[in-house]
């Protein structure tokens, strides 16, 4: 009984370290996080394993090219409205709007 305990608890533990070790190296290479953040999201992962749950869903998303600057051609703001309406930032009406305006142009 107690072999068949142990090794269950295996098949729970062992994917549980897995994932926080994924976490924590995640969370070390994230470049927007400072070294604080990282800190807290480390140790928070550490003490609470579900909110290993929420870091994924709330962490930065990394691969996005950030806008730092105002992009005015008709092409670079089609592309930055189709951004913004990929991410709920617009809706379908303002996205309509962008798109008109654009091809009156």
């Amino acid at each position: 009984m107690s072999s068949w305990i142990n090794d269950n608890l295996a098949f729970i533990f062992v994917p549980l370290v897995a994932v926080w070790v994924i976490v924590l190296v995640d969370i070390v290479g994230q470049p927007r996080l400072s070294t604080r953040m990282k800190w807290i999201w480390g140790l928070g992962c550490t003490v609470l394993w579900p909110l290993m749950i929420a870091y994924w869903i709330t962490r930065p998303v990394q691969g996005r090219i950030e806008r730092t600057q105002v992009r005015t051609s008709p092409r670079d703001r089609l592309v930055d409205a189709v951004l913004d309406h990929e991410d709920g930032r617009i809706d379908d009406s303002e996205m309509a709007t962008i798109v008109n305006e654009l091809r009156g142009r």
